[in-house]
C-alpha cells in the first residue's frame, strides 16, 4: 500500500531481477530485463536482432509467433519438423543443414505444443550447431519449469549469443500479471531496451512487486506446480 503508482523501475526492479537469476545456473541482475509477458519478450528480441533478408530457422510446430513474427520482418523462415514417428525428438542433421547462413535459430523448450524436452545434452548439441554459423539462439523458455523431472538447464547458461525468454505464465501459474523476462547479454539488451522505450516502456509497479514475491519462492511455487 506503500507504493506510489509511478512508472517504477524502467528495466524492472532491482529486487525481481536477482529473484529471476535464481532460475539461472550463471546469471546476474545486468542479465535481465522485464517485458510485458513471453510474448512482449519474443517480439522485442524479434525487433532488435531480425532485418529484412535474415535467415531464421524455427523448430516447429511451436507458438506461432516464432513463424510469423520474423517473417512479417522480412525474414527467411525455415522450419525443422518434429513429428510424432520420431517421438518429437529433434534431427540435429537437419538442423545442422538448415542453419547454415542463418542469423537466429529459435527454439521453444520444453515444446509448445508436443511437450517434447531438450536435455542439457541436447542443448549443447545445439549450441555447437548455432556456434558453427556464428547464429544467436532465442529460446522460449515460457514451460521452463513444468518438466517431470523438475526444472531443466537454460540456453543462455551454456551459450554466449543465446537468449532466453520466460515469465510467470505456466509454472508459475499467474499469467494475468502479465510479467515476462528477457535473459542474455547486457550489450543486446541495451539494444532491446531502445525499442521496448517506445512500446512497453516498463511493466506495472504492482506487477512488478507480485512477481517478485512469486520468484522470491520459486522453490516453493515450482514444487506446488510440479507436484
Amino acid at each position: 500500500m506503500d507504493r506510489q503508482m509511478t512508472y517504477g523501475d524502467i528495466v524492472g526492479s532491482d529486487a525481481l531481477r536477482s529473484a529471476i537469476t535464481g532460475i539461472y545456473a550463471t546469471q546476474q541482475a545486468e542479465n535481465v530485463l522485464l517485458a510485458h509477458g513471453t510474448i512482449g519478450a519474443n517480439a522485442l528480441v524479434y525487433q532488435t536482432l531480425v532485418a529484412t533478408g535474415d535467415k531464421v530457422v524455427s523448430v516447429v510446430p511451436t507458438y506461432q509467433q516464432h513463424v510469423s513474427y520474423p517473417k512479417a520482418l522480412g525474414a527467411q523462415v525455415d522450419q525443422i519438423t518434429l513429428t510424432a514417428d520420431a517421438d518429437y525428438v529433434l534431427d540435429m542433421g537437419a538442423l545442422a543443414q538448415a542453419a547454415k547462413g542463418a542469423k537466429l535459430i529459435t527454439i521453444v523448450n520444453p515444446n509448445n505444443p508436443t511437450g517434447a524436452v531438450l536435455g542439457g545434452d541436447e542443448i549443447r548439441q545445439v549450441v555447437e550447431i548455432a556456434k558453427e554459423n556464428d547464429a544467436w539462439i532465442l529460446a522460449d523458455e515460457v514451460y521452463r519449469g513444468t518438466e517431470q523431472s523438475g526444472i531443466g538447464p537454460s540456453f543462455v547458461d551454456h551459450y554466449d549469443k543465446a537468449i532466453s525468454t520466460g515469465s510467470t505464465s505456466k509454472a508459475f501459474a499467474l499469467a494475468g500479471l502479465r510479467v515476462g523476462w528477457i535473459v542474455g547479454p547486457p550489450d543486446v539488451l541495451t539494444q532491446i531496451e531502445h525499442h521496448r522505450d517506445y512500446t512497453t516502456i516498463s511493466i506495472g509497479i504492482l506487477n512488478d512487486h507480485f512477481a517478485t514475491v512469486a520468484l522470491t519462492a520459486s522453490d516453493k511455487v515450482l514444487a506446488r506446480s510440479h507436484e
